[in-house]
C-alpha cells in the first residue's frame, strides 16, 4: 500500500515523506533523512497496471537486494541492471520516499524520484529515470532534486539509457547474475590464477573452465557471473565476443 502525501505542505521548507517498517508515513526535513538507510525502504506508492498501457512494467531481481526491485518501463529496468551490476552498489531501492516542496515554490508539489543507490563508501546517490527527449520537460522537478540531494550530501543523477553495445553487452551477462551460476571458490580461484597479468582471451579463459569444470555449459555461465560480479573484467563498451580481452 502507498502513502497518502501530505495535502498541508511546509511553508519554506523541502521535506521528503516515506514508509517506515511499519507501513506508517514518516515526514522529515531534509537534514534528517540522510540518516535513514533508504535502501531498505518500501516504494512509497503503488505500481498500477491497466488496459492498453504503453510501457512495460515488471520486477527485477536484483543480485545486490537477493530480492525483486519494481520497474514501471525498460528503461526503468536497464537502470536497475545498471547500478545492480556496478561494484560500488550496495544497496537499492525503488521509489523509497517523495520529496514533498515547500508551499512557496511553483508546479507540482511532490516529486516521487525512481532509485536511490547505496555506495560502498555510504554515500547516496538518488536517480530519476527519463528518455532523453523527456528531460526538458521535467527540468524544474530534476533540478529542485539536484539541490535537495545536495544538501543532503547525496550524488543526483538523470538516467537517459545506456549507449550501445554496452546496454546489450550487460543485458546479456546479467542473465547469469544469480547465485545458481556461481563456481566454487577453489574453480574461481584456479580460473583467475590461469589468467596471466595481461589478461586474457575470453575463449582462452572458457576453455580453461570447461576443462577444470568438466561441462562447457557450466564453464560458460561461471565465467559470464564472474564477468557480472567483477571477478573478471573486460571493455564492455566494445561487443563482447570470443576474442574479448578479459583481466583479473
Amino acid at each position: 500500500m502507498g502513502v497518502v502525501l501530505p495535502t498541508s505542505m511546509s511553508a519554506s521548507l523541502t521535506r521528503a515523506v516515506f514508509l517506515d517498517k511499519t507501513a506508517q508515513a514518516r515526514v522529515l526535513p531534509l537534514d534528517e533523512l540522510g540518516s535513514v538507510a533508504v535502501e531498505q525502504l518500501r516504494p512509497v506508492r503503488e505500481f498500477f497496471a491497466w488496459q492498453g498501457q504503453r510501457s512495460y512494467q515488471g520486477e527485477w531481481w536484483s543480485s545486490t537486494t537477493h530480492g525483486l526491485l519494481p520497474f514501471e518501463s525498460l528503461l526503468e529496468r536497464e537502470a536497475l541492471t545498471f547500478y545492480d551490476f556496478d561494484q560500488r552498489t550496495v544497496g537499492l531501492s525503488v521509489q523509497p520516499f517523495a520529496f514533498l516542496w515547500a508551499r512557496a515554490a511553483a508546479g507540482p508539489r511532490h516529486h516521487v524520484p525512481d532509485v536511490f543507490v547505496r555506495l560502498n563508501d555510504g554515500r547516496g546517490c538518488l536517480v530519476d529515470v527519463r528518455p532523453a527527449e523527456h528531460v526538458a520537460r521535467g527540468r524544474d522537478q530534476f533540478d529542485r532534486s539536484a539541490a535537495a540531494c545536495a544538501e543532503i550530501g547525496w550524488t543526483y543523477v538523470i538516467y537517459t539509457g545506456l549507449p550501445e553495445p554496452l546496454r546489450s553487452n550487460l543485458r546479456f551477462i546479467a542473465g547469469f547474475r544469480a547465485d545458481r551460476f556461481a563456481l566454487h571458490d577453489d574453480l574461481v580461484a584456479r580460473i583467475l590464477e590461469a589468467c596471466p597479468p595481461e589478461g586474457c582471451g575470453l575463449c582462452d579463459i572458457l576453455d580453461e573452465a570447461a576443462r577444470m569444470t568438466c561441462s562447457t555449459p557450466r564453464a560458460l555461465a561461471g565465467v559470464y557471473h564472474m564477468l557480472w560480479c567483477g571477478d573478471l573484467n573486460t571493455n564492455l563498451d566494445a561487443p563482447l565476443s570470443a576474442t574479448s580481452r578479459l583481466v583479473r
